[in-house]
């Protein structure tokens, strides 16, 4: 909650110097808020009780989402939002993104569980759908990070990670896959993404 409350401090600074202040004020507000009530609730009970509720809670949410949703042509190509409520595409990615890592997590180090293995494939659609290639990527290089640090199963995650690999390697050497991802199956260069990477540097 301190990282978070220097992070904040920091990005008000930032909105006062280039005139977003109040905004930036209501932002930083609203998320210490949620970041004081998250703590008060590993506080009060068992920290992985609270991570398992908010994952199955953000899995039903983005489950919803996409059921509701639908496919924004304005854009190409379409792009999952979300009706009620209304929700962005990368949104809709980060709220099935979340419950993915805990559930690969849980079944590489804790149990197995049939109704947590359902519940990622749609998630993973949900992912596919949005176009997001943040979370695309982040969640392919933490799920593979999981899988190979688990600490069940052995012989069951070398080979899911060799497949992985071996897929990987497919794609990049036969396949425009990752030109595809970076350009969302457009016709724009893949360096469209540079604006993204720009902001990550700053």
């Amino acid at each position: 909650l301190l990282l978070a409350a220097l992070y904040l401090g920091v990005s008000v600074m930032g909105g006062f110097l280039f005139g977003d202040f109040k905004s930036s004020v209501q932002l930083s507000i609203r998320t210490l808020i949620i970041g004081f009530v998250v703590l008060v609730s590993i506080e009060l009970v068992e920290p992985m009780v609270v991570i398992g509720t908010l994952a199955r809670v953000l899995a039903a949410m983005a489950i919803w989402c996409g059921v509701t949703g639908r496919m924004d042509s304005d854009v190409y190509p379409a792009r999952l939002i979300g009706n009620f409520p209304p929700t962005t595409p990368n949104e809709v990615a980060f709220l099935a993104a979340v419950p993915i890592i805990y559930f690969v997590w849980r079944t590489v180090n804790v149990d197995m569980s049939f109704a947590r293995f359902l519940a990622m494939i749609p998630l993973g659609f949900i992912i596919g759908l949005s176009q997001s290639r943040t979370t695309g990527a982040l969640i392919a290089v933490i799920v593979l990070f999981l899988i190979i640090r688990g600490t069940r199963h052995g012989r069951l995650r070398l080979g899911m990670t060799t497949a992985a690999v071996v897929y990987l390697l497919f794609s990049v050497t036969f396949t425009d896959a990752l030109q595809h991802f970076g350009t969302r199956g457009g016709t724009s260069s893949i360096e469209s993404a540079g604006s993204r990477i720009v902001a990550w540097n700053a």
